[in-house]
C-alpha cells in the first residue's frame, strides 16, 4: 500500500477510526485537479508528528475534500537516532537542496547558524522563506513516507548555536576540512580525526534509550579557527569527513547518512 497510495500531510493532532475529517482548498485542489484523485480513492494522511492513517475520499464539496478514516497506521520509517543538523547558513537553493534531502534520509531538525563566513545579508531570513522551507520539508516527508515532520528553527549565531546543542544533544561533531589533511597527504584514512570512528565510540559508550547526534557543517567558506577552538572548548568533537573535500550541502548530507546508517537507520 505505501508504495501505491498517495501521502498527505494533515495537521492535527491525532487520527481515530471513522473520523471524518475536512481538507482545506489547497490540498482539496492538489488532490482533485493536480493528482485526478475521486470519491472513494484511497489515500494515506500523515500529521507529522508520527501518526499516520489510511483515509478514503468521501466527496468534493466546493473548495474541500471530505475524507473518512478506515484504518490507521504504524509507519517504521523514522530512524532510530535523533539528528540535528546545525547548517551554517547557504545560498537558498543549496540550503533548500539540504532540507529537502535531509528529510528523505531522516533529520529531525535544521538549525540555520550564522558563523564568521556565511555570506553577509543571510541571516535576514523572511517569513516568505521560512514557509518556503516548511513546504520543502512536507513535499519530502510524504514523498519518503515519513510521518514525523522535522524542525525548521531560527537561525542562530554560532555561540547560541553551540549552547543549543550542549542543551539537546548527546554529543555533538563538527566536520572541519582541515581534520582531513593527514588524510590526504599521507593516505592514512583511519587515522584519529575520523568521523565514523569518533562516531562508533559514542553509539557505543552512550547509554540512552535514542541517541541525539549534533551534526556541525559550515558554510561555503567553512569554519574559521576561532570557532572550531569555540567548538573544542564547548565539547564539541572535531571530525573529517575523509579524504576529499566535499561542498558544504555535499558534508551535511553525507554526514547525515553515516550518522544515521551506523545505528542501522538507513
Amino acid at each position: 500500500m505505501m508504495n501505491e497510495t498517495l501521502r498527505f500531510y494533515v495537521p492535527i493532532p491525532a487520527f481515530e477510526t471513522h473520523m471524518e475529517i475536512t481538507a482545506g482548498p489547497e490540498l482539496a485542489r492538489q488532490m482533485q485537479s493536480v493528482l485526478r484523485l475521486r470519491p472513494n480513492d484511497e489515500v494515506i494522511l500523515i500529521n507529522g508528528a508520527g501518526s499516520a492513517c489510511v483515509a478514503r475520499i468521501q466527496a468534493f464539496t466546493g473548495r474541500a475534500a471530505q475524507l473518512l478514516v478506515e484504518q490507521l497506521l504504524l509507519l517504521q520509517t523514522e530512524p532510530p537516532i535523533t539528528v540535528r543538523l546545525y547548517q551554517g547558513m547557504l545560498k537558498s537553493a543549496k540550503f533548500e537542496w539540504i532540507i529537502q534531502k535531509g528529510t528523505e534520509i531522516g533529520v529531525t531538525a535544521f538549525i540555520p547558524v550564522i558563523s564568521e563566513h556565511s555570506i553577509k545579508g543571510l541571516d535576514e531570513v523572511s517569513s516568505t522563506k521560512k514557509q518556503r522551507w516548511r513546504s520543502i520539508a512536507i513535499e519530502a516527508m510524504e514523498q519518503s513516507g515519513r510521518s514525523t515532520l522535522p524542525a525548521i528553527e531560527e537561525p542562530a549565531p554560532f555561540q547560541q548555536a553551540l549552547q543549543s546543542a550542549a542543551k539537546h544533544c548527546n554529543a555533538t561533531f563538527l566536520a572541519w576540512e582541515e581534520s582531513g589533511k593527514q588524510q590526504r597527504t599521507t593516505g592514512n584514512y583511519k587515522e584519529k580525526s575520523g568521523f565514523q570512528p569518533a562516531l562508533a565510540n559514542v553509539i557505543q559508550y552512550t547509554q540512552v534509550e535514542r541517541l541525539v547526534i549534533a551534526l556541525f557543517i559550515g558554510p561555503e567558506g567553512g569554519f574559521s579557527e576561532l570557532e572550531v577552538q569555540m567548538a573544542q572548548a564547548a565539547g564539541a568533537k572535531i571530525v573529517s569527513l575523509g579524504p576529499r573535500i566535499l561542498r558544504a550541502e555535499t558534508a551535511a548530507i553525507a554526514a547525515a547518512i553515516l550518522t544515521i546508517s551506523a545505528c542501522g537507520g538507513m
